[in-house]
């Protein structure tokens, strides 16, 4: 998969991104980056 489709497949049904061209930036540097989803799970 090149970089453009995992930057759309990052971008389907989010609400918020860093920007789009930060974003393909980090795909060409790290081909399996890690994300922080925004939850907290807590009991």
């Amino acid at each position: 998969m090149d970089t453009e489709e995992k930057v759309q497949r990052v971008l389907r049904g989010l609400s918020e991104v860093i920007t789009v061209e930060d974003l393909r930036n980090l795909f060409e540097v790290d081909n399996h980056p890690k994300a922080y989803i925004g939850v907290e799970p807590s009991g």
